[in-house]
């Protein structure tokens, strides 16, 4: 089942809507069970495409539903209409093509997730709320806020879907940013890309040499943490391939 619920966003000043995951037995009478959570931005696009930005969702619900680890899964509105969805999901004051310069908001984004959303979801659900029971996902730029939520705050989140991440142009800054995490051993990151996404083979192997390095700077620097490279053959930008992904993602994250 999916309950919408609006929380208080204080560096917009205006409610963003909540789009949450429950075990379709959740509220089944004598069950006591309590729930892993997964904290995912773009939380419009991931259940249902009537509430998509283009139409078409992850059809998260439809493959949670046959998966065999039951779990929450929070989805978090953006300002999804609006440019400054750029800069509350960039980590770092750098300038994204057409976009154009962004302040790099992303932090008081995360903020909010820990100080806000994720402590409201552990009083409102039946959760496991340890950092073990915890993680973080996205696409584009929410894969590149996925990809800083796990280094920053990893004493939080233990696992981090980094999907498409939108990191061209914050390379050097995410570099930095490895050497100074402290990462734990039993860290798990899901890194992914498609071959399609910029109908340009420079761009794409760009980004794959980007991840490989990104991959490559996290093993060395925590060799304990357990990684994953999925290159999306014919993979577009979009929901329909993130779909695609779901049932390689959630089995790593999750199992073993």
């Amino acid at each position: 089942m999916i309950i919408k619920e609006d929380i208080y966003f204080p560096f917009a000043n205006e409610d963003r809507r909540l789009h949450i995951y429950l075990p379709d037995d959740y509220y089944s009478e004598g069950n006591e069970e309590r729930y892993a959570v997964m904290y995912m931005w773009d939380g419009q696009n991931l259940f249902n495409d009537c509430d998509a930005t283009f139409g078409k969702s992850w059809g998260l619900s439809n493959f949670l539903q046959g998966y065999w680890k039951r779990m929450i899964v929070v989805g978090m509105e953006c300002a999804h209409n609006s440019p400054q969805r750029c800069n509350e999901y960039c980590p770092y004051s750098v300038e994204i093509g057409n976009v154009g310069k962004l302040r790099g908001d992303a932090e008081n984004t995360i903020q909010w997730v820990i100080e806000k959303v994720k402590p409201y979801i552990d009083r409102r659900f039946r959760t496991w709320s340890h950092r073990e029971a915890t993680a973080v996902g996205g696409s584009s730029m929410g894969g590149m806020m996925s990809l800083y939520t796990i280094l920053k705050h990893n004493d939080i989140f233990s696992k981090a879907a980094v999907i498409s991440p939108s990191i061209r142009t914050s390379m050097s800054h995410f570099l930095n940013e490895i050497k100074d995490a402290d990462i734990n051993p039993d860290t798990r990151i899901f890194f992914s890309w498609g071959t399609n996404e910029w109908n340009s083979l420079e761009v794409e192997e760009t980004v794959r040499n980007y991840i490989l390095e990104l991959e490559r700077e996290i093993q060395t620097k925590q060799p304990s943490c357990r990684t994953y490279i999925f290159r999306q053959e014919g993979g577009l930008h979009n929901e329909a391939s993130w779909e695609l992904q779901l049932p390689t993602l959630f089995p790593f994250l999750w199992e073993g």
